[in-house]
């Protein structure tokens, strides 16, 4: 009957395979060989990499670069084009998207032009957010609003929504009435908390007029002229 034997007795390695002992392998006082804290055989160190694979590989990181430079130019175009939509280009005399839409609503500062004017069968609407910012802003494009123009002559309804949360109100009248929060008889809102608010406005304005917010602490950063032309 034959002796049962381990794997390392069926596979025997060549001489030079063989395991060095472990003494061998422990540096002893005196010995100048360089040994490293950890080490590891050939096999261990070596990769199968085919040119096919090299090459595939360049492939691929070239293509991810296209197609990140290619991301990075369509951000850079996009941003400066869409400034131009909304801007307007003032050195070719072109107006922006925001100036045409503010033209429309507002009128112009120095020459008011309403297309429309309102009439009393048929006012012409004015759409004003008052924020927990503090701020007066249109509605549609939403940015603060520094001026309203109207025709003189012309019936406008404002459409007022407090999006806050808590006291607003809103009047049309002489800044120095405003700026102390007398509103007795003067066309407007008085305060409310949170919804929408409205009230119809026949423009007959003698003298500097101006809209405003005069609950106390407001009236500053929510006020501007009416611009009548």
């Amino acid at each position: 009957m034959s002796e049962d034997k381990g794997g390392r007795e069926l596979a025997p390695r060549e001489p030079s395979e063989v395991e060095a002992p472990d003494a061998s392998m422990t540096p002893v006082e005196g010995d100048a060989r360089d040994v490293e804290r950890f080490s590891a055989g050939p096999r261990a160190h070596s990769v199968e990499l085919t040119e096919e694979r090299s090459a595939q590989i360049v492939r691929q990181s070239a293509n991810a670069r296209d197609v990140a430079f290619l991301a990075v130019l369509l951000v850079a175009l996009f941003i400066p084009v869409y400034w131009f939509y909304e801007s307007g280009i003032p050195a070719l005399g072109t107006e922006g998207r925001m100036a045409a839409e503010s033209r429309r609503l507002y009128g112009d500062e120095s020459e008011v032009s309403i297309v429309q004017p309102g009439t009393p069968g048929s006012p012409r609407v004015i759409e004003l957010e008052l924020t927990d910012t503090l701020e007066i802003v249109d509605s549609e494009p939403r940015r603060k609003v520094e001026r309203i123009a109207v025709k003189a002559g012309e019936t406008v309804r404002f459409e007022l929504d407090n999006t806050a949360g808590f006291p607003h109100n809103f009047f049309l009248g002489p800044q120095e009435r405003l700026a102390l929060d007398e509103t007795d008889d003067l066309p407007g809102v008085e305060v409310w908390t949170s919804g929408s608010r409205s009230f119809t406005w026949l423009v007959e304005a003698d003298g500097p007029i101006r809209f405003a917010c005069t609950v106390p602490g407001h009236y500053g950063p929510m006020n501007g002229p009416i611009v009548v032309g």
